[in-house]
């Protein structure tokens, strides 16, 4: 299993360039201790370098001690050496050089590749030859015949320093090698023609030496075929911006710019020069391996100059890993590997062979993210029988087999499965066949157009305020209509109270004729200045005399009661004493009682002779009083009817006045019924401002709504119109009326045929749309509700039940929806094919969504041809992976190999022939250029036949997962993966040759 290796190629900064103590140029000193300083040096770098190209010119033995380093432990934080020559090429017959003479060439090795057969199959293999001296009479000609050693570089610059008049104090091999000058061309194919080297090696022009080789129109063809030999190009830039300028400069001499900077060290990483360990900024994004460095020749984008670490997400934006989570208590094979799968940041594109757990995985990924991710499916409107089965199965499945499914995020974060309350975390899924489901249903695709446009923050924030505005309009327009129904309801009220109050003009008239009359009377029965003195002095005397009269009246009624009175208890008092006696008893003297009750008999008598005297004289005096009251009432009769007849005389006119006062009280009646007219019109008057008040500002803010709706188009159009999007993708946004709808809601509250009224109504008697109209056609129909409401045709345009509330809010609320036309290359998305369907609308996914959360994508090359994936989809991937991280399910390799995903994860369920390690399904990952095959780590002749091949085998047996690198995985599940490879690969296949 690949384990190096987990999220597959990952950016790292890759030095190509250093030279170490054994370089024949070097400033490291000449110390004991100058290779453990070194080592140290290389040890302390930044934790980002993970690749040393170790360059020593045209020797190894740098390299080879380097490798010994890391046998001991030593190095752990460098993961792979990689061995560089380097040549100086100068065999460009008429070129004309500025200081320099020759060309610096590198050659990269695999690290597959051992010391020895660098040395003996291609460095032995380059000969030269040098005519050092001319021949003379005595002397023989000095020649130099060798090939790339350190002992034929001695004996050339011994043989030089014999025959040059200059006394060089340098050592023989530096003169060797500072005159060895190689022919590229032996250099060329010497590798090409040893397969031993082939796939094995790359090569780099310095681009400082070449700058200086001169545009002449000699060296024009030369200069431009060397660099466009080879893959590479090597800088050593003291900056990013010196890097980028020389870039610019290789690209507008329309050459070769895959530029890579080096730090060409040959000092300590605390020098102060520009060429020392550590001064390099180039970023790779790859395994690192020799087979990783070949992938930026297939694809540019994979290198990166620059001081910070490339494509870097925000780590609560991305997916670390994930892991199945088996039930403990299910005994047998476990369904699913308890290991971590790992995610990059990038791209990971999930494949296998059919039933293989791809798309449960990516499933369970979003289910665990997202609860409700299966019931939002299995909700929409008119998706597939497909996904809603698969789903049912997958969480069957799930309760049946396992206990878990954990997804952790790049910043630790755990989403798990079985939780309930999860952190708000986003991603987007989109399974198989969801595109072209959502592509026949028009609502569904206008709500996915509008999400994904919302990604926009500007936009965004525009479109939420203005919807925000049309429901604040709403809720005026709701207001107003309850203020108007309010005011209609009392219009009603007050126009009938108007309507029973009676005739205005009647009234008025017999007011008018009530104060003619008044005026008429008051003219004869006026009383003058001294009869209304007079009248009202016998007035007061006659109202004087008839309170003294009841005065009187009222002393007789309590004279003749008293004397009823005495003589009720004179009688009374009588007959008490009279009965009373002394009793017998047994201690009284029968004698002494008569005696005594003889004597109290005569007390009796005596008693009442004096009373009944009494009562008489009683009786007397009262009678006289009584005969004087009676005679003053008498009296007082006598001068009530004097005053009575005085009054008499002013009778005729007094009634006249009565008559008066009378006219009067009918006339304040009647003018309290004219006032009452004059307030309920007054009332009304009012009320039908208010009524057009509220008719107004309705229409005025219906009108802003419907306004708002167009300039909310107007907007959209602008932004994703024409010319605004790329790759011939435009969106446009018309404004719909929900005709039928608004029809149905309508009529359920209304009474009257109003299609018969109006003619924006057909024969079916809906309503019909029309930009231009619609606002005065809503206009009139409202005027002519309000209006026969008024007029108390209530019955006629409102069903029983329903109120004029109701038929206004009808009348009013929003049927106004966007839809929106998709078109690409200027074909409808109505017009097209179901699969081009689906990649339009993953183009809206990737191009136009804003999110940096996961999108997680299940086959998005159903119903689609390669040519068409090749041509819409590729380039779409690779460009939305930088910003987000995709996971994608596929079986089309050019998907998976030509988007150069970072990340591909095989998945495998055990069979007969795809036997699995130990679980049902497994899964492993890597990087596209990850390549393994055991049989082919044998050397032997004698292929498949030896102990090697043999071991091999068995550990093969252990899991068809990881007996193959991901390279070869792709080639046997993925069909036409060998043809994606080689198609990628193609531009290489140039600097083979």
């Amino acid at each position: 299993m690949n384990i190096k290796y987990p999220r597959g190629s990952e950016w790292n900064i890759w030095d190509l360039h250093v030279h170490t103590p054994c370089s024949i140029i070097n400033h490291y000193g000449g110390k004991a201790d100058v290779w453990e300083k070194y080592v140290t040096d290389l040890e302390n770098l930044p934790s980002e370098f993970k690749v040393l190209g170790i360059n020593d010119y045209l020797f190894l033995d740098g390299y080879e001690k380097l490798l010994n380093y890391k046998k001991e432990g030593r190095l752990e934080n460098i993961d792979t050496l990689l061995p560089v020559v380097e040549f100086r090429i100068s065999n460009f017959a008429g070129v004309k050089f500025e200081n320099l003479k020759r060309i610096n060439l590198h050659v990269i090795f695999s690290e597959e590749l051992k010391v020895k057969t660098i040395k003996s199959q291609f460095l032995k293999a380059i000969q030269c030859k040098y005519h050092l001296e001319k021949g003379t009479l005595g002397r023989e000609e000095v020649i130099w015949d060798g090939c790339v050693t350190k002992e034929s570089l001695e004996e050339l610059g011994k043989k030089i320093k014999e025959t040059s008049p200059r006394d060089d104090k340098k050592s023989d091999l530096k003169i060797g090698f500072n005159n060895l000058n190689v022919d590229f061309k032996d250099i060329e194919s010497n590798l090409i023609m040893n397969n031993r080297f082939q796939g094995k090696y790359l090569m780099a022009v310095g681009k400082t030496e070449w700058d200086k080789l001169g545009w002449s129109e000699s060296s024009i063809s030369e200069k431009k075929n060397i660099i466009n030999r080879v893959p590479l190009v090597f800088t050593a830039s003291e900056s990013v911006e010196n890097y980028n300028n020389a870039k610019t400069k290789l690209k507008d001499n329309k050459v070769n710019d895959l530029l890579l900077d080096c730090s060409d060290a040959h000092y300590f990483s605390n020098s102060t020069q520009k060429d020392k360990i550590g001064n390099c900024k180039t970023w790779i994004k790859a395994n690192t391996t020799f087979e990783g460095l070949k992938q930026i020749v297939y694809d540019n984008d994979r290198i990166k100059v620059q001081e910070e670490k490339p494509e870097q997400k925000t780590p609560y934006d991305y997916i670390k890993y994930v892991r199945f989570i088996n039930r403990a208590d299910k005994t047998g094979k476990p369904y699913f590997t308890n290991e971590r799968i790992y995610l990059n940041q990038n791209l990971n594109s999930i494949i296998g062979g059919k039933s293989s757990g791809k798309s449960i995985l990516l499933y369970l990924i979003a289910k665990t993210i997202n609860s409700n991710i299966s019931d939002d499916l299995k909700c929409a409107k008119d998706v597939k029988n497909y996904n809603s089965e698969k789903i049912k199965k997958y969480d069957e499945f799930f309760e049946k087999e396992l206990e878990d499914f954990e997804v952790v995020w790049g910043d630790e974060h755990i989403d798990k499965y079985t939780d309930k309350n999860k952190e708000n975390r986003n991603i987007t899924y989109i399974p198989q066949m969801h595109l072209s489901t959502i592509s026949e249903n028009s609502k569904e695709l206008n709500e996915l157009v509008e999400n994904i446009i919302f990604e926009k923050s500007d936009i965004k924030q525009y479109l939420e305020d203005m919807e925000g505005n049309v429901k604040n309009l709403q809720k005026k327009i709701s207001s107003l209509s309850i203020n108007l129904d309010g005011n209609l309801e009392e219009y009603l009220k007050y126009t009938a109270d108007l309507y029973n109050a009676g005739s205005k003009t009647a009234i008025t008239s017999e007011i008018e004729r009530l104060t003619n009359e008044i005026k008429d009377l008051e003219v004869t029965c006026k009383l003058s200045e001294s009869e209304l003195e007079e009248y009202t002095k016998l007035k007061d005397e006659l109202d004087s005399l008839n309170k003294d009269l009841g005065s009187k009246n009222e002393l007789k009624n309590t004279l003749s009661s008293f004397k009823k009175h005495i003589k009720q208890a004179t009688n009374e008092y009588m007959e008490g004493i009279g009965s009373y006696g002394i009793q017998h008893s047994q201690n009284t003297n029968q004698n002494d009682l008569s005696n005594l009750n003889s004597k109290i008999k005569d007390l009796q008598d005596e008693i009442s002779i004096r009373s009944k005297l009494i009562s008489i004289e009683y009786e007397s005096k009262i009678y006289e009083y009584m005969e004087e009251t009676t005679n003053q009432i008498i009296n007082y009769i006598s001068q009530q009817d004097i005053l009575k007849e005085k009054i008499s005389k002013y009778a005729k006119k007094l009634e006249k006045e009565a008559i008066i006062k009378n006219l009067f009280e009918k006339k304040d009646k009647e003018q309290s019924k004219l006032d009452k007219i004059i307030n309920l019109e007054t009332i009304i008057e009012d009320l039908e401002k208010r009524i057009n008040a509220n008719k107004e500002e309705i229409i005025l803010h219906y009108t802003k709504i419907f306004e708002n709706y167009n300039s909310r188009i107007k907007k959209i159009n602008s932004e994703y119109g024409d010319n605004n999007l790329e790759s011939n993708l435009t969106i446009t946004g018309n404004l719909s009326f929900d005709n039928k709808n608004f029809s149905d809601i309508f009529y359920k509250s209304s009474n009257r045929e109003f299609y018969a009224t109006f003619k924006c109504f057909n024969d079916k008697k809906y309503y019909e749309y029309n930009l231009d109209t619609h606002i005065s056609n809503i206009s009139n129909i409202f005027e002519f509700i309000l209006d026969s409401y008024k007029k108390g045709h209530k019955k006629d345009i409102i069903k029983n039940g329903e109120t004029y509330l109701n038929q206004i809010s009808a009348l009013f609320d929003n049927y106004f929806t966007i839809n929106y036309d998709i078109k690409y290359e200027n074909d409808s998305i109505s017009k097209m094919s179901e699969g081009k369907k689906g990649t339009v609308l993953l183009k809206l996914y990737l191009e136009l969504n804003n999110s940096e959360n996961p999108i997680l994508i299940d086959q998005p090359e159903d119903n689609l041809d390669n040519r068409t994936v090749s041509k819409n989809l590729v380039n779409y991937i690779k460009d939305k992976k930088i910003n987000r991280q995709i996971i994608i399910v596929s079986h089309n390799p050019n998907l998976v190999v030509s988007t150069d995903s970072e990340n591909i994860i095989v998945a495998n369920q055990d069979g007969y022939s795809t036997e699995n390690k130990e679980c049902k399904f497994e899964y492993t990952n890597g990087a596209l250029e990850y390549s393994y095959n055991p049989h082919k780590l044998c050397d032997n002749k004698n292929f498949g036949n030896c102990d090697n091949c043999n071991n091999n085998y068995q550990n093969s047996k252990k899991g068809i997962l990881y007996n193959r690198g991901i390279r070869e995985h792709i080639f046997e599940i993925l069909e036409g993966g060998e043809q994606a490879f080689e198609k990628r690969e193609s531009k290489y296949g140039k600097f083979k040759r």
